[in-house]
């Protein structure tokens, strides 16, 4: 979509030959043998918010960083054929989940606070119509009355709490060799209380670093610590991708 951007003259929309001017703001000189054109030499806009010639809809070109970028994922099998997790290259390590947080989790309303003028007399215009309800939206918007409350700095502490006491070691040592550090379950235990409680696994596991493969049984290994005599303080919510955490059971299983 065009939109506010600078015309400046010349044919291609994002490249120019170097002899039709000196290199300017937002500009780059590129030579060599994969530059295409004559001479091996061509100028190229990095700005994107400049074009040359008339304007487009698009524009596609030059050497911005959506045109010069060349993604890269790299794939492994979660598990070998012996049920073991793969090394992979010496150095590397396995990426937690890369949607951003909007792509799961609620889009909320936010309440705008504007500074206070002094109220004007004004015609008051026919009412807008109510929106359909029936209408499907593209992103649910949950009403401003149910946003989750910030943390208070009792709630926020509560998780380092749990981690200090007797019984939080105990179960820890009951989980054996495999069981998530306790900075794995600080963070999964403090994602779920900035977010209300509640909050997609993916969320979850990319705020606390935890690899793609691993989400599953790392929450399953979380849960066996934190769930005291099997009760349920960390749980599946009933859409079986997002988890739920009762606070007020964690306080009372842990005794804090």
């Amino acid at each position: 979509m065009e939109h506010a951007t600078e015309a400046r003259p010349g044919t291609a929309s994002r490249w120019r030959t170097p002899d039709s001017g000196p290199v300017g703001d937002g500009e780059v000189l590129v030579r060599g043998p994969r530059v295409l054109s004559e001479g091996g030499e061509a100028v190229l806009l990095w700005r994107p918010d400049v074009h040359y010639g008339r304007r487009h809809p698009g524009y596609h070109g030059g050497a911005s960083l959506a045109e010069v970028t060349v993604p890269v994922i790299v794939l492994q099998r979660a598990f070998t054929s012996s049920g073991e997790q793969p090394t992979g290259p010496k150095g590397w390590v396995a990426a937690p989940p890369q949607a951003p947080e909007w792509w799961n989790e609620p889009v909320r309303a936010v309440e705008a606070t504007a500074p206070s003028v002094t109220p004007k007399a004004v015609t008051r215009n026919r009412a807008t119509p109510a929106p359909d309800a029936s209408q499907d939206a593209l992103f649910d918007v949950a009403p401003l009355d149910a946003e989750p409350q910030a943390p208070t700095a009792t709630e926020r502490d509560v998780v380092d709490a749990v981690l200090a006491t007797t019984v939080y070691r105990n179960q820890a040592a009951r989980a054996g060799r495999r069981r998530p550090a306790d900075t794995v379950v600080a963070a999964v235990l403090r994602a779920l209380v900035a977010r209300g409680n509640r909050a997609h696994r993916d969320t979850i596991a990319a705020e606390a670093g935890i690899a793609a493969h691993a989400v599953e049984p790392t929450l399953a290994a979380i849960k066996r610590i934190v769930n005291v005599d099997g009760y349920a303080v960390l749980e599946d919510d009933a859409d079986r991708v997002s988890v739920k955490l009762d606070v007020a059971l964690l306080r009372d299983q842990f005794g804090i």
